[in-house]
Parts: C-alpha cells; structure tokens; sequence
C-alpha cells in the first residue's frame, strides 16, 4: 500500500477509537440522570427536608410602664353627659286691651249769624260766564305772482271780487314778488301765477299754476267745503 493510503486509515481508526471512548464517558452520566428523573417521578424527596420557619405573632402592643398603667386605673371611666334641658318656650304676653276713648261730645250747632244777630247772610258769588270760544281760523287762499306778470295783471280783478264777496269765510291774500322777493321760496314757488289753498290749521290742499278763474276757484271753495 502506499504510504498516504496507510495515513489515512490510521486517522480514522484513531477517531472511531475516540468516539467511543467519548460515548463510553458519557453513559454512567446518563444513567445517573434517568435515576434523578425516576425519583422525582416516583415523588421522594430530593434532600432532606428543612424544619418550617415558625410564622410571626401578631403585633403585640408594648406594654406600657407600670406609672402609665397605674395611671389608667386611677382614671374614672367617662360618665354620660345629662341630657341637657330644653330651652323654655317664652310665655305669650297678655295683650293689653286699649281702653276705648271716651267719645268726644258732640258741639252745639252754631246758630247762622242771621237768628243772633237778625242780619242776613251774604249772598253767594255769582258764576263766572263761560268765556267764549275762539272761532276757528278761516281756510285761505294764497295767489303768488307780480304786477309786470300777464296772467297775474288778469287775475287782479277777480282776487278783489273774491275778497268783497267772501268775506268772512274765505281770506284772499296776494303775494307779490316784486316787493317780496322771498315770498317765493316761502311757498316753494317757481312759475307764477300760482294759487295755493289752505285749510283752517293751516295745512295745503291744493296747488294750482297759471291763470285760474272765478268760477274754478268757486269750485274749488265748494269741493273743500269753504262755502256752500
């Protein structure tokens, strides 16, 4: 054989020879393990068993020196309060009863001085007479205009028809501009001639602009109820 050939089995012969002394150390280990295993098994003790620990008293309370002890003799057990009295209810006072005053006597009527002394009384006041009511304002009516106006030239005659005719029902005012340059803005007026109607408060019904007639103007006095 070669020599490399005769290496090599000389190496595994030495390792087989070592498996086996490694299994054949092992096995006594085993066997003492599977004992140890059957015992706890079979329920026997591992060792000897060891006295129990003896289990603490409860908390004692110290005792107390006998001075202190003594003391708690000395001292008398606690009594129970008294009950303590109720608080008498205050007694009702009496009511006094007013005595009734004494009535006071009736006076004497005293005589008219008429009987004592044969003189007459004096006669009452007279009632003042009602005052007399203010008649109420009378409607008006206002022409705006100016003597250079056309219109307000033809309208001049029947304003001083009106004003004869009517008097006393109806108050016919002119307003002439040429004179009263504000009279315009007083009554807001921009063309003339224009004719306002006024009631009795004051207060404007109407408006007309232009030349305006009697018999319109009538019509419109008899409309507002200024005449009949």
């Amino acid at each position: 054989m070669r020599p490399y050939k005769i290496a090599i089995v000389a190496v595994v012969i030495i390792a087989v020879v070592v498996v086996l002394q490694v299994k054949a150390s092992r096995a006594p280990l085993a066997e003492q393990a599977d004992m140890a295993a059957t015992e706890i098994a079979a329920g026997e003790p591992l060792g000897p068993e060891l006295p129990a620990e003896p289990e603490a008293p409860e908390d004692l309370e110290e005792p107390a020196p006998p001075g202190e002890q003594a003391a708690e003799r000395l001292q008398p057990a606690p009594q129970p309060e008294p009950p303590k009295a109720a608080a008498p209810h205050p007694k009702p006072t009496p009511e006094v009863k007013s005595k009734p005053q004494a009535q006071s006597k009736p006076q004497p009527k005293s005589k008219p001085a008429s009987a004592a002394t044969g003189t007459q009384p004096p006669a009452a006041p007279a009632a003042s007479a009602p005052e007399p009511k203010k008649p109420a304002a009378l409607p008006r009516m206002v022409d705006v205009g100016a003597d250079h106006c056309i219109p307000c030239k033809m309208m001049a005659p029947i304003l001083d028809e009106l004003k004869s005719e009517y008097a006393g029902k109806v108050i016919i005012d002119f307003v002439d501009l040429a004179r009263d340059p504000k009279g315009g803005e007083r009554y807001g007026v921009r063309i003339i001639p224009t004719q306002i109607f006024f009631d009795g408060d004051g207060q404007e019904l109407y408006r007309h602009v232009g030349f305006y007639s009697k018999e319109e103007i009538l019509a419109k006095f008899a409309e507002f109820g200024f005449i009949k």
